[in-house]
């Protein structure tokens, strides 16, 4: 019968290693506490320093050297005797007690739990290095290591200003470092996190989760129910914090992200009224992306779904927007226009807000909307042909607010080619049958 070798080391009064049929075990007070699965030779911190690419033993245990073993299922499979490979257990773990618990000089997934039950049990070193050893390695900016902290809850035994300042100190990070879509976050299913944990991972400059979520967009299944969650989550706890958070986004992101956003429910959390100042800001992604839309575009519709989802809600012509639409009327661009009308902007326009505006802003806005008809050729093609009669509509709205001797006489100085182009306009439409006759001989007077 074979003799099966057993070993004994005590590192101090709390930790036991064992050899027990070929697996090194950790004891806590005589107590079987788990076995150690995977080991990395002579590790101390002069060797972490001296290689300065490598903090850490998880970021060593991402180019470990294969030839020393390999992971079979759970369990890593050593090349080496079992009674080298408890030795080596040994020095590793007494190197980590002697230097302060210092997680580095152990892998997470052991060293953060044995800490962990080492000052549940009484250890007073434990206890004061607990915390201090979660704050170091988030601070380290590791990815791999946070994530472990992150999904093991270990955020959770840190206060909001802990996890604020920790967020204050980590290093730079290239632009659009940040991990991509997020379920590359996770090996498995995600889990549930709590605000601050959520919290933590959007400010993080190389997670920022809220960016992962836009880049993920509509996944359906578990991640999408989890995506929702998360959010969910934060609105309950610190609305305005994600609110916020909200708007920063969307100041940037671009159009695709948006609409991963809006499929998400995620625009629930702000008004129509923030959204369409962030649209009608040249320098946004979404305004250089939105005025590259021609025709019957799959993103113009959505974000026209998402209007009319919000005067659902709320009363038809906020003041607010109708004011900031006749703001960006008043200096308008053809793409300025071009954008308002194709987003149904402008004849979202209350004609009791209008009624506010001075008679001279109104003609102002006739005449801009007629001097950028004069800028677009009438054509025969469907979208073409509703888009015009869509522009004239909306003149036709802010003309019945205006006094019409002074709308003729505005019109009669205006070019001859504008003039034309409006007539002919006018002409088409009333053969194709899709504006009211009425309406086209009102505004038909005002031209002649």
């Amino acid at each position: 019968m074979m003799e099966i070798k057993k070993l004994e080391f005590k590192i101090n009064k709390f930790l036991t290693l064992k050899l027990e049929y070929e697996r090194t075990i950790i004891y806590i007070l005589g107590v079987k506490y788990r076995q150690c699965k995977s080991l990395l030779l002579e590790t101390t911190t002069e060797k972490l320093k001296t290689d300065k690419n490598i903090d850490s033993i998880d970021e060593a245990a991402e180019i470990l050297d294969k030839s020393i073993g390999y992971w079979q299922g759970d369990h890593f499979i050593y090349k080496i005797p079992p009674e080298t490979e408890f030795w080596g257990h040994c020095s590793n773990i007494q190197v980590w007690y002697e230097q302060d618990y210092d997680t580095r000089l152990l892998h997470s997934n052991l060293a953060f739990p044995l800490l962990k039950k080492l000052s549940d049990i009484g250890d007073t070193l434990a206890k004061k290095k607990f915390k201090e050893e979660i704050a170091l390695r988030l601070e380290s900016g590791f990815i791999p290591t946070t994530m472990f902290l992150v999904l093991n809850g270990y955020l959770r035994y840190l206060s909001c200003e802990e996890i604020k300042t920790i967020l204050e100190s980590l290093p730079t990070f290239p632009p659009n470092s940040h991990t991509g879509k997020v379920f590359q976050l996770f090996p498995d299913e995600p889990p549930y996190l709590f605000e601050n944990e959520l919290y933590f991972l959007m400010e993080h400059p190389a997670i920022r989760l809220l960016e992962g979520i836009a880049e993920t967009g509509d996944v359906g299944g578990d991640f999408e129910d989890w995506m929702r969650s998360c959010l969910s989550t934060l609105l309950e706890k610190c609305p305005t914090y994600l609110k916020e958070r909200l708007l920063m986004f969307l100041r940037k992101c671009r159009i695709r992200e948006f609409t991963n956003l809006l499929t998400l429910g995620i625009m629930e959390y702000v008004s129509y009224e923030q959204f369409v100042s962030i649209l009608l800001f040249k320098n946004s992604g979404l305004y250089k992306d939105f005025i590259q839309i021609d025709g019957d575009n799959y993103y113009e519709w959505i974000l026209i779904g998402f209007r009319e989802s919000f005067y659902i809600k709320e009363d038809r012509g906020s003041k607010t927007i109708d004011k900031r639409v006749i703001d960006v009327l008043e200096s308008a661009s053809t793409n300025d226009i071009k954008l308002l009308i194709k987003l149904y902007l402008i004849e979202g326009l209350s004609l009791k807000n209008l009624r506010f505006c001075v008679m001279s802003q109104k003609i102002r806005l006739v005449d801009k909307l007629l001097l950028f008809h004069g800028e677009r050729e009438v054509g025969g093609d469907a979208p073409n042909t509703w888009f015009f009669i869509r522009l004239i509509n909306i003149i036709y709205l802010i003309a019945t607010t205006i006094d019409k001797n002074l709308l003729i006489s505005s019109f009669r100085r205006k070019s001859k080619k504008a003039l034309v182009s409006f007539r002919q306009s006018l002409n088409n439409i009333e053969k194709s049958e899709l504006y009211p006759a009425a309406k086209i001989d009102i505004l038909r007077q005002l031209v002649v």
